[in-house]
């Protein structure tokens, strides 16, 4: 049994077995292209673009009429890969230096990412969250991989993970993911913000929830609390099952 102590973002309790979800990293096998595949290569760019956005609008009109802010927040991630500064210096990395399509994403988001962060404001901090998003969802299109989702799930499971993006809780269905806790995100994250629109029992900001916990446990989530309890014993379970009820008594007199 281990308690952690986070951020509490969306209110609730919940038990349930843990879902582990892994950080994936999009790996660019090369970096520079020869002169003569210059055009080829921005052209691999923009159709990445287009794909992209294909993608995202067909999931911003389906969670339109769902959950608004996960469209909202896709709106943005569309905005954002389709921008002209972006595309320009891309553009330019590819053609003054030979860079593949990948490397100059990568750099350029990079730099967006270290301006942001100098400037040490936490509201723009999430934007970080957001650039990275793209970049991502770029590179995945560019490699030729699929951002793996939570779409698929067979049970009931609370996600652990070292934070959750727009992208990959697209489709999230609450039914079976019934809390989530994180490592990363604050009170105005994402994350926050959609564990809130989701109205599951969410706790951010835990450090090292990800590694701390293995598939498969049993684990409690305080969402009044900002408690995570890894393993409970059977006198925390009765105990935390007696809040829950008591807590949802409470709510209906509200």
């Amino acid at each position: 049994m281990e308690i952690r102590q986070g951020i509490p973002v969306s209110p609730g309790i919940v038990i349930s077995e843990a879902l582990i979800l892994d950080f994936e990293e999009l790996r660019i096998p090369q970096r520079f292209v020869a002169k003569d595949a210059i055009d080829d290569e921005v052209a691999r760019f923009e159709q990445a673009v287009e794909d992209s956005n294909r993608s995202l609008k067909e999931e911003i009109e389906r969670l339109s009429s769902e959950i608004e802010i996960h469209a909202l927040i896709l709106g943005v991630h569309r905005d954002l890969a389709s921008d002209p500064m972006l595309h320009s210096e891309v553009e330019k990395g590819i053609r003054e230096n030979c860079y593949t399509a990948e490397h100059a994403l990568s750099r350029v988001m990079n730099r967006y990412v270290r301006k942001l962060q100098d400037l040490k404001s936490p509201i723009l901090l999430e934007r970080v969250h957001d650039l990275r998003d793209v970049e991502k969802l770029l590179l995945s299109t560019l490699l030729g991989k699929r951002i793996e989702g939570l779409s698929d799930l067979q049970g009931e499971v609370v996600v652990i993970a070292h934070n959750l993006t727009p992208a990959q809780t697209a489709k999230l269905d609450p039914e079976k993911v019934k809390g989530f806790a994180t490592d990363m995100g604050g009170k105005t994250s994402h994350t926050a913000i959609m564990g809130r629109a989701l109205g599951i029992p969410a706790v951010v900001g835990l450090d090292d929830i990800s590694t701390a916990v293995v598939g498969g446990d049993r684990i409690i989530i305080d969402g009044y609390r900002g408690v995570v309890i890894i393993d409970p014993d059977e006198d925390q379970i009765s105990d935390y099952l007696a809040r829950g009820l008591e807590m949802e008594k409470l709510s209906l007199h509200f």
